[in-house]
Protein backbone atom coordinates (compact mmCIF):
# COMPACT_ATOMS: atom_id res chain seq x y z
CA UNK A 1 0.00 0.00 0.00
CA UNK A 2 1.54 3.30 -0.99
CA UNK A 3 1.23 6.56 0.81
CA UNK A 4 -1.42 8.07 -1.65
CA UNK A 5 -3.51 4.69 -0.90
CA UNK A 6 -3.17 4.77 2.70
CA UNK A 7 -4.15 8.82 3.11
CA UNK A 8 -7.39 8.04 0.87
CA UNK A 9 -8.40 4.93 3.52
CA UNK A 10 -7.67 7.10 6.08
CA UNK A 11 -9.66 9.85 4.83
CA UNK A 12 -12.99 7.50 3.93
CA UNK A 13 -12.52 6.12 7.34
CA UNK A 14 -12.75 9.90 9.21
CA UNK A 15 -15.21 10.99 6.68
CA UNK A 16 -17.40 7.96 7.53
CA UNK A 17 -16.67 8.52 12.09
CA UNK A 18 -18.15 11.68 11.14
CA UNK A 19 -20.91 11.25 9.17
CA UNK A 20 -21.40 8.40 11.68
CA UNK A 21 -21.35 11.20 14.65
CA UNK A 22 -23.33 13.73 13.01
CA UNK A 23 -25.64 11.12 12.48
CA UNK A 24 -25.91 10.82 16.17
CA UNK A 25 -25.79 13.99 16.76
CA UNK A 26 -29.03 15.02 14.50
CA UNK A 27 -31.35 11.67 16.60
CA UNK A 28 -29.89 13.13 20.04
CA UNK A 29 -31.37 16.59 19.06
CA UNK A 30 -34.55 14.99 18.09
CA UNK A 31 -34.88 14.16 22.11
CA UNK A 32 -35.42 17.47 22.66
CA UNK A 33 -38.12 18.32 20.19
CA UNK A 34 -39.48 21.37 19.10
CA UNK A 35 -39.37 24.39 21.05
CA UNK A 36 -39.86 27.90 20.93
CA UNK A 37 -38.26 31.35 21.07
CA UNK A 38 -40.95 34.32 22.51
CA UNK A 39 -39.18 38.34 21.97
CA UNK A 40 -39.68 40.77 23.75
CA UNK A 41 -38.89 44.50 23.84
CA UNK A 42 -36.07 45.20 25.68
CA UNK A 43 -35.99 48.97 25.49
CA UNK A 44 -33.38 51.76 24.09
CA UNK A 45 -31.38 53.87 26.61
CA UNK A 46 -31.74 57.49 25.62
CA UNK A 47 -28.36 57.99 27.53
CA UNK A 48 -26.26 55.20 25.59
CA UNK A 49 -25.06 55.45 22.03
CA UNK A 50 -25.16 52.79 19.74
CA UNK A 51 -23.40 53.52 17.42
CA UNK A 52 -19.97 52.46 18.33
CA UNK A 53 -20.29 49.09 20.47
CA UNK A 54 -17.06 48.97 21.87
CA UNK A 55 -17.83 52.70 23.48
CA UNK A 56 -21.61 51.37 24.47
CA UNK A 57 -19.70 48.27 26.31
CA UNK A 58 -16.88 49.95 28.34
CA UNK A 59 -19.91 52.31 29.31
CA UNK A 60 -22.15 49.81 30.56
CA UNK A 61 -19.59 48.26 32.43
CA UNK A 62 -19.08 51.58 34.46
CA UNK A 63 -22.56 52.01 35.00
CA UNK A 64 -22.54 48.22 36.34
CA UNK A 65 -19.76 48.58 38.74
Amino acid sequence: MNVKETTNKNFEEKKIKISQSDLQVQMNLKEFGKFSVRSRELGVNKNLDYDNIGELVEQIEKIQK
